[in-house]
């Protein structure tokens, strides 16, 4: 088992459409927090706490998000889809979903 714990900046979370839908609704922007990817057995999972940034659209426990963000080098880190876990402060995440 390998784990990575990356520190974000500039995170946005949004509501996760499928692909062939073209909507989008963003929830939050600005964040700041932390992703750690975790691969046990070929399997990826991740966990993202999203602490600040701007609530723009309620976010509900359940419901599937993906989010964007900058690491401490400024490259684009993007999630895979994942179920929200704790719609509070911080927003939890949990994935894939």
């Amino acid at each position: 088992m390998s784990t990575c714990i990356v520190k974000l900046t500039e995170i946005t979370v949004k509501a996760y459409f499928p692909p062939n839908v073209p909507l989008e609704e963003q929830i939050i922007t600005n964040g700041v927090g932390f992703l750690t990817m975790s691969d046990f057995n070929g399997e990826s999972h991740y966990y993202l706490e999203v602490d600040g940034g701007t609530r723009v659209n309620q976010l509900r426990l359940g419901e599937v998000v993906t989010a964007t963000g900058k690491d401490l080098d400024h490259r684009l880190v993007v999630t895979a889809p994942m179920e929200t876990i704790n719609p509070g402060t911080p927003a939890v995440f949990r994935g894939p979903k």
